[in-house]
């Protein structure tokens, strides 16, 4: 059954609703005021806010991940003692092993110039976090090495090589903080 105009006309239809249903002329699009011009900026707001406060929302959410320190010694020893220092760091490679079960360091490397003479020895130590280099001096590295080595004549001796390899020698120091942006 058709419906007719006069019936569609009581129920407070709009005319532009009649002529759809009655096959009419199609309705008036004059209501419509967002031209282009105003569609493209709405939208760039859009996306950019979107943008923006979405890393802001995400990093408030994250909970802060302790970030790795990295000191590096670098030091001149003289040639004459760079193959006891050699001996010396290959008589106990189970330390840095304990030391990272321990959780005390990430890593513990001694690099050695092959042919510079200047800063020639450099140690880089990585450790967890501030906190855990903040505590080099609280024992742990004796610690170590008395469960290393318990003959305490033989970490005497080990010391005593390591301060005359050291004994004199210009050195620096740095320390760095990792910033977790690599992939």
């Amino acid at each position: 059954m058709a419906v007719s105009e006069p019936i569609l006309a009581k129920r407070s239809i709009p005319s532009e609703v009649i002529g759809l249903v009655s096959g009419g002329p199609a309705p008036s699009t004059k209501h419509v005021r967002f031209p282009m011009r105003t569609l493209i900026p709405l939208s760039l707001l859009l996306v950019t806010t979107t943008l923006v406060t979405t890393p802001i929302l995400q990093a408030q959410d994250m909970e802060e991940v302790p970030v790795p320190f990295v000191y590096v010694s670098e030091y001149q020893v003289p040639w004459d003692r760079v193959d006891s220092l050699t001996t010396l760091l290959q008589a106990y490679p189970e330390w840095v092993a304990k030391a990272r079960e321990m959780g005390h360091v990430l890593d513990y490397q001694t690099w050695i110039h092959l042919y510079g003479d200047e800063w020639n020895v450099v140690i880089v130590r990585t450790f967890p976090s501030q906190e855990a280099w903040n505590n080099q001096e609280s024992g742990w590295l004796q610690s170590v090495n008395r469960m290393v080595e318990p003959d305490s004549a033989r970490r005497a001796a080990n010391s005593e090589g390591f301060a005359w390899v050291y004994d004199g020698v210009p050195h620096r120091d740095n320390l760095y903080r990792a910033l977790g942006l690599t992939p």
